[in-house]
């Protein structure tokens, strides 16, 4: 009786181990992905001073259209270390908008109508050019959209792979349904306990034996992945033993219920 909801939660676990969560996983590294290839113009907010490029870079705009790409009264100080350069560089435009070249895939922010200083701190020499366009080249985060992560990979390219680490994530995500019927077949004979001992008895060592069981599951899964274990064996192993004590409690809890019958009857 037990078997029969264990094996729609097993279906259930295997449709989130196998589909669900990787999926999942990989939306998140996609997100990931992408905010850390946004620049700072895609993340700026009006009103405001962003610090970047580790301190050495503030910009400002006192307005930004809703698409981003418009801004008013820009303000961007940037510094450098480079002895061979102004130390100090200040750039004010009345507005500002971006701009892509298509051929080359590449974006500029174009300044409208202001002012560029040039100096360096404790000297009075400043250069000063007044433009009416003032284009800035925007550094450009390439996008890895490559997913470098096991857990990531849809299940059918794990399947398709001869990697040991592959083989080990697919083997892992087997085993998270295959242990539903098996905890339920060793749950089932621990939850009998007599009166006389105490309703709980057995809970502790229920609980130990199955923390044993992912101890021994991540155990041989890290061993395949090391390929200290051919993945031909991999973490089936685990679960034979698990079902072989399974088994070999329900067959006892069977012997010793059939021999109190016969005391009985006796």
């Amino acid at each position: 009786m037990t078997m029969v909801p264990a094996l729609g939660v097993m279906v259930v676990v295997a449709v989130l181990s196998l589909f669900v969560a990787p999926k999942g996983i990989q939306q998140v590294e996609m997100l990931l992905t992408k905010q850390d290839a946004m620049t700072e113009f895609d993340t700026l907010a009006p009103g405001r001073f962003q610090l970047l490029e580790g301190g050495n870079r503030v910009t400002y705009t006192e307005a930004l259209s809703s698409d981003r790409q418009q801004m008013q009264k820009v303000f961007i100080a940037s510094r450098t270390d480079d002895i061979s350069s102004p130390a100090m560089s200040l750039v004010l435009a009345d507005s500002g908008r971006i701009s892509t070249v298509e051929e080359q895939g590449q974006r500029y922010l174009i300044l409208n109508d202001g002012f560029r200083y040039d100096m360096t701190p404790g000297m009075g020499n400043v250069r000063i050019i007044e433009y009416e366009t003032y284009g800035l080249r925007m550094e450009e985060r390439t996008i890895n959209d490559e997913i470098s992560r096991e857990q990531a990979l849809p299940t059918g390219e794990l399947m398709k792979s001869d990697d040991t680490r592959l083989i080990a994530e697919l083997q892992w995500r087997l085993s998270l349904p295959l242990l539903v019927p098996i905890i339920v077949l060793l749950a089932v004979p621990l939850s009998r306990v007599n009166p006389r001992q105490g309703r709980f008895v057995k809970l502790l060592p229920g609980v130990l034996l199955y923390l044993f069981y992912l101890a021994l599951l991540m155990f041989a899964r890290s061993a395949v992945d090391d390929q200290r274990i051919p993945a031909t064996i991999g973490v089936w192993w685990v679960h034979a033993i698990y079902l072989a004590i399974g088994l070999f409690m329900v067959s006892q809890e069977a012997l010793q219920l059939k021999l109190g019958r016969s005391n009985a009857n006796a």
